[in-house]
């Protein structure tokens, strides 16, 4: 077992839990950071998640993640997808303010 204060690191693509839930999950952040989002009430908290990461316009049109939740989790690869780029755009940091702002917990 490797030593030091990255040890406890994943790899690179590696996601702390694969579950098909997007507000359940894990999210590599710009900073080579990780965001837990804990979810549970999906429903309650879907959309302004999504407003949130800016994928608004984005999931509207795309019929495959379109409307609100649980709609979107017959396709949870393509959301997944689509999350994991938008949480790689910004810094951990970046992602608080943003969070805040618009009152995601």
């Amino acid at each position: 077992m490797a030593a030091g204060p990255d040890a406890h690191r994943p790899a690179a693509n590696a996601r702390l839990q694969s579950n098909a839930n997007p507000t359940l999950n894990s999210y590599r952040t710009a900073d080579n950071r990780w965001i837990q989002l804990l979810g549970l009430e999906t429903a309650r908290h879907y959309d302004g998640v999504v407003a949130a990461l800016g994928l608004t316009e984005i999931l509207a049109a795309d019929e495959r993640v379109a409307g609100s939740w649980p709609a979107p989790a017959a396709n949870p690869d393509v959301l997944l997808e689509l999350w994991d780029k938008a949480f790689a755009e910004k810094t951990l940091e970046e992602w608080k303010g943003i969070f805040d702002e618009a009152g995601v917990w």
